[in-house]
């Protein structure tokens, strides 16, 4: 019974890993985005998946112009080299802050009750950019302190 459960555990553990190269990028440019939503720093997600996928076309028009249905030596060896390169992909130039432009920085309203008045408070700020690649919208909402800590990073 203890074996039985343990192999079982062992495949469900090898159904978790990704299979396709695409769910491979998935899951990094997931770990990649949640890592700056947390720093609250801008990167381009939208531009990463533009390269990849452009990259990942490419790759299946040359395959699909050759005659042919059995995969040659070179061709797994080309598919295995891609994998390896997008395990290995460089989100760097989509993070960096001299690839956006800062487009606009708005106060966040919010509604507090005081005695039996409703008043306006600054709750936070959005500080909106755009990728001067493709014209990417990203926008980074922060609460009073985030924007403060924000405000003295991007200040030297």
């Amino acid at each position: 019974m203890a074996e039985e459960f343990t192999n079982f555990l062992d495949e469900a553990e090898a159904s978790k890993k990704p299979k396709s190269i695409k769910r491979v990028f998935e899951r990094l440019l997931i770990a990649k985005e949640n890592e700056h939503t947390k720093a609250k720093t801008a990167f381009c997600r939208a531009c990463a998946i533009v390269i990849h996928t452009d990259k990942l076309k490419q790759l299946k028009a040359t395959f699909q112009r050759q005659v042919g249905y059995e995969p040659t030596d070179e061709q797994i060896a080309e598919i295995k080299q891609f994998k390896d390169a997008t395990e290995n992909f460089d989100f760097s130039p989509y993070e960096q802050e001299d690839y956006f432009d800062l487009i606009a920085d708005t106060e966040v309203m919010e509604g507090r009750l005081v005695g039996n008045e409703k008043i306006d408070v600054v709750a936070g700020h959005n500080v909106d950019y755009r990728c001067k690649r493709y014209r990417h919208g990203v926008t980074l909402a922060m609460n009073l302190d985030e924007y403060n800590r924000w405000k003295e990073r991007t200040r030297k």
